[in-house]
């Protein structure tokens, strides 16, 4: 992160813009929280989404494709895949609501 300009990177730039303004790279990098000595946490997100085939392909992963991504340990894969599935619920959630129906009981007992 060190060669990424302070105003650029995924926390400060969340700050001044919003999450709306962010790249999948970005948010999963601030999920991630930090990278490796040699890996900057935008990098190991960019291999993420590398191995995942995408960011919606994160939906299909599991806890041991994560693992395998190197930076990606046992935690930071449960948070990754716990902040997607949230994301994934709500979203759903959002999209598809549960109908509220209404039902009178004149209806139900075949009054009417």
């Amino acid at each position: 992160m060190a060669m990424v300009p302070v105003d650029d990177r995924p926390r400060e730039k969340l700050a001044r813009v919003g999450a709306e303004a962010l790249g999948d790279n970005e948010l999963i990098a601030l999920v991630l929280g930090s990278g490796t000595r040699s890996r900057g946490a935008l990098m190991v997100a960019h291999d993420v989404i590398d191995a995942a085939g995408g960011a919606q392909g994160l939906l299909r992963m599991g806890l041991d494709e994560l693992c395998r991504v190197p930076g990606v340990g046992q935690s930071r894969a449960a948070r990754l895949l716990a902040d997607v599935c949230e994301k994934k619920s709500r979203h759903n959630a959002m999209m598809y609501p549960m109908p509220f129906v209404i039902v009178f009981t004149s209806v139900i007992l075949g009054l009417v």
